[in-house]
């Protein structure tokens, strides 16, 4: 962690990080993450008998019927856009408003075509 730190200071430091991340749209941040989380594996040592990767996830909720008291909570995969589909990607300043289904899970995305984040299969919403 030290040189972690270290090297943050070196070229920003962390409060300069989080503003920078902060200011991006919605999808500019998720495709960051992605990017960020790409190959990570937290299971140090476990890799000849565990598969997994990290996703990026929205917990939500929605008010009962009666407007007054919490649902469950639920959470939402959101998924980066096909780009076989979509090569030339998506304005930075789509909304994620799209909504669909793969490996059990909710999925959301700002495109049609998305890319399940668990299986990397094509997911289509709507």
């Amino acid at each position: 962690m030290r040189n972690v730190n270290f090297l943050i200071q070196k070229i920003m430091n962390k409060n300069d990080i989080i503003k920078s991340m902060k200011s991006l749209s919605d999808k500019q941040f998720i495709e960051l993450l992605y990017e960020v989380v790409k190959g990570r594996f937290i299971y140090k040592g476990e890799e000849n008998y565990t598969q997994s990767h990290l996703v990026v996830a929205n917990a939500c909720r929605l008010k009962n019927d009666n407007n007054k008291d919490w649902g469950e909570w639920s959470l939402e995969l959101i998924a980066k856009h096909d780009s076989k589909i979509y090569p030339k990607g998506w304005a930075d300043d789509s909304l994620i408003c799209q909504s669909g289904e793969c490996c059990g899970h909710e999925v959301i995305s700002w495109a049609k075509n998305a890319i399940c984040p668990i299986c990397g299969k094509e997911v289509y919403t709507s």
